[in-house]
């Protein structure tokens, strides 16, 4: 929290304007204030205009509480307090101190620096607040500065005379050659605001100061670095959310004495994300609240805030020119690849960079971003590789600028090849340790590739096949399986000429997604083809992925022999790639044939070693499938304590991939074993959530059969089978026909259930204990 958070500067000016500020925050007049510290009206009057003496203890502990500040608010306040009284020092030519919001940290790590420095430079793009912190620095740093503080605002016709006379006059010398016999008493402090006006001008100022006045420390403003020896270039970023939101909250109850309704908070969210964190836009933003909501704000400006304007910017000044003001500094060529790297709607790289500007070298990016981000067009935020960002009003002007150079195909389907190639790169560590940490990175970059599937889809199809080939397997842990394979779908049929790479893993992911939402089987000649052109190709890990899931959908059509045969096919190319992980997916799908051909014990076996291999790997996510596995082995195998306790422990971990097709099935799992321990009541709430053709009426027959309907339940039991079979493995198949044969009282209708149950046996399904045990009943 800012200004009056960050207020506990050792002046009593200081101290007045930060009670003046906490007691503006807390909406309160000094009359309310007095009222409820127990104090005289007159002693906050006379305390805020600078007239009292120190405050008494006591007050200061009444003021404190009435204004309900705690830990280093409370700290600030009370150092304020004891240094309150008559200044030593001059505090010349400055604006009072300003209502700074989200400053904290630069104020504090500022003070220390700017005594210790001949000249800091805070750059920052138009609006981003350099000159208010650079008031709030000179203001908390003036006790460093016997001989003063004092400000020159710098303007387009200013030579370097003109503002060395401006130095001399607030520093009450008559002529700039008697500045060193002013200052003669110790170091003062010059603010210059507004360098960027003349840089040349500031910079020959300096060269001046530095020879003359080796005493006078500069704090300097600029939209750009000033470039000379030994200066410090301190760059101002934009707001943190939080701290936009409170500066946005702060500002709308100064113009309408109210503050945001819960119900604006969502719109101003919305807004405050597309406005970014520059805190020019936000003030503009909260001005126009005086006459309209933050949803009709909202509805307004969402999608122009370039267009806001206001008391806050000089007479006819748009957001749109403040940031102009910024772009226009840069040379043609550094614009124009400014308008390229607009084209990310996220973080971003510096290789990124590199690909987006490949006509440049890699020592050339490096300089354009140095200078971007010196100028506040770039930010960077974070130590990690994509720690590179632009706020999105300065993406919007270049957006426009795009239009306006011709440039929107060029540069989006260049956008669209950069993120197609990263999407690449990234697909193979879509599964073992590495998977959650290249989930989060692809959830990040979503904007992007959305706009970039979005206009390769128009333009550049082959492209959009790539990209949706390449995110197949995160669109399915994001519960976007089925758009996406009607997206494939649409794509493939749109690229007939297609290499065969291309195509065969295409088909893949189509088949993929598809098993991954209960509909493998329909898609089961896309997996052979998807397989018949892998063994064309040169490349060892298409082909095992190819394998395995052709093995995996032909066991649940019920081919064992042939999944059987695919699956130690399988095995020995895993084994060949000598890749561990490989070898447990492979051994896990092994582990299911066995549970489908009812070998429960053969199958546990084979799972506990997959377990141990995952736990070896550090494979969390595979380690939650094999126990949501080991939970429905126990459950098939008559031990639903079990099968509840490891369901929903695989539950848990599953929840942190997202993956809502697993997600369901165990959920299916966890809700049959409650039934099956007489739980119902704690089984239906789970309902609603299973939406799986199938699973939802077998865990809704459950639930009948469990509070005693048979009749009811023998039709759920039958529409589940109908619902499964063509969809699912036979193993579910079989289970929902036993259940149909058990509980049906109609003789005629129970034999109908037995003779498809049987047909399902003879397609290698061995009915288990528990099954048998039911038949017979």
């Amino acid at each position: 929290m800012s200004t009056p958070d960050q207020d506990g500067g050792t002046t009593g000016a200081g101290f007045a304007a930060l009670l003046r500020g906490y007691r503006r925050s807390a909406g309160l007049t000094q009359a309310e204030l007095a009222e409820r510290a127990g104090v005289g009206e007159r002693t906050v009057r006379d305390i805020e205009s600078g007239r009292a003496r120190r405050p008494q203890r006591g007050t200061v502990v009444l003021l404190v509480d009435a204004l309900r500040l705690t830990g280093n608010a409370r700290t600030r306040f009370e150092a304020a307090a004891r240094a309150f009284g008559p200044s030593a020092v001059d505090i010349l030519a400055l604006p009072p101190l300003p209502d700074l919001v989200g400053r904290d940290g630069d104020i504090d790590e500022l003070v220390r620096l700017v005594p210790a420095s001949d000249a800091v430079v805070l750059a920052g793009l138009a609006g981003v607040g350099k000159t208010g912190l650079a008031v709030a620095v000179a203001h908390h740093a003036a006790g460093h500065f016997p001989s003063g503080v004092a400000g020159v605002p710098v303007s387009d016709v200013h030579r370097d005379t003109d503002i060395l006379a401006a130095v001399a006059a607030v520093f009450g010398v008559g002529l700039a050659g008697e500045l060193p016999e002013r200052l003669g008493a110790g170091p003062a402090l010059l603010v210059l605001d507004g360098a960027d006006q003349q840089p040349e001008a500031v910079a020959a100022v300096l060269r001046w100061t530095r020879a003359y006045t080796p005493d006078l420390r500069l704090l300097v403003t600029s939209r750009r670095p000033i470039d000379l020896p030994g200066m410090v270039v301190w760059p101002v970023p934009p707001l943190s959310a939080p701290s936009a939101l409170e500066l946005f909250e702060r500002r709308v109850r100064q113009v309408r004495s109210e503050p945001l309704e819960p119900a604006e908070r969502a719109a101003a969210d919305s807004l405050l994300r597309r406005i970014g964190g520059l805190p020019l836009a936000i003030e503009l933003a909260a001005a126009r609240c005086r006459v309209l909501t933050v949803e009709q704000l909202l509805a307004r400006y969402g999608d122009r805030v370039l267009d806001l304007t206001g008391a806050g910017a000089r007479a006819g000044e748009t957001l749109r020119d403040a940031v102009a003001a910024s772009y226009r500094l840069l040379e043609p060529g550094d614009r124009a690849a400014l308008r390229r790297l607009a084209s990310m709607r996220s973080r971003w790289s510096v290789e990124v960079a590199e690909a987006l500007l490949e006509e440049r070298s890699a020592g050339q990016v490096e300089a354009l971003l140095d200078r971007l981000v010196g100028l506040g067009l770039v930010h960077v935020r974070g130590t990690g590789a994509w720690r590179f960002r632009m706020l999105a009003v300065v993406r919007e002007y270049a957006a426009e600028a795009t239009v306006e150079a011709g440039e929107p195909a060029q540069v989006a389907e260049r956008h669209a090849r950069v993120l197609t190639t990263f999407a690449e790169e990234m697909a193979p560590t879509l599964d073992g340790a590495a998977m959650r940490a290249t989930i989060g990175m692809l959830d990040q970059l979503a904007p992007d590739l959305r706009a970039a599937l979005e206009h390769a889809r128009r333009a550049a199809p082959e492209t959009a096949l790539r990209l949706a080939t390449a995110t197949a397997r995160w669109a399915r842990f994001r519960g976007r399986d089925w758009e996406t394979r009607v997206l494939l779908r649409e794509l493939l049929a749109a690229c007939p000429q297609v290499g065969p790479a291309v195509r065969a893993r295409a088909l893949h992911a189509v088949a993929l997604l598809a098993h991954s939402h209960g509909d493998g089987i329909s898609e089961l000649a896309a997996a052979r083809q998807a397989h018949e052109l892998s063994r064309t190709l040169d490349d060892p890990r298409l082909r095992l992925d190819t394998t395995h899931l052709l093995a995996t959908l032909l066991l649940a059509a019920g081919e064992h022999k042939a999944s059987a045969a695919l699956t130690e096919e399988a095995l020995a190319l895993a084994r060949g790639g000598a890749r561990e992980r490989d070898v447990a997916v492979v051994r896990r799908l092994a582990a299911t044939q066995a549970m489908v051909a009812g070998d429960l014990p053969n199958a546990h076996r084979r799972l506990a070693t997959v377990a141990r291999m995952a736990v070896g790997l550090g494979d969390e996510r595979l380690a939650a499938l094999v126990t949501a596995q080991l939970a429905e082995c126990a459950r098939l195998d008559g031990r639903p304590s079990d099968a509840l306790e490891l369901g929903r422990r695989a539950a848990l971990r599953l929840a942190e991939y997202g993956d809502p097709g697993q997600r369901v099935r165990v959920a299916a799992t966890v809700a049959m074993a409650l039934t099956e321990l007489g739980r119902p009541d704690e089984a239906e709430p789970m309902l609603p959530a299973i939406g799986c053709p199938g699973l939802h009426p077998l865990l809704a027959a459950y639930l009948a059969w469990g509070r005693g309907d048979t009749a009811n339940a023998a039709k759920l039991f039958g529409a589940a089978a109908d619902a499964l079979v063509g969809r699912r493995d036979l193993r579910e198949v079989c289970e929902a026909l036993v259940g149909a044969v058990s509980c049906c009282p109609d003789e005629r209708q129970r034999e109908v259930y037995r003779a498809e149950l049987d047909r399902v046996v003879a397609r290698g399904v061995a009915l288990l204990p528990r099954e048998q045990d039911l038949l017979v009943r």
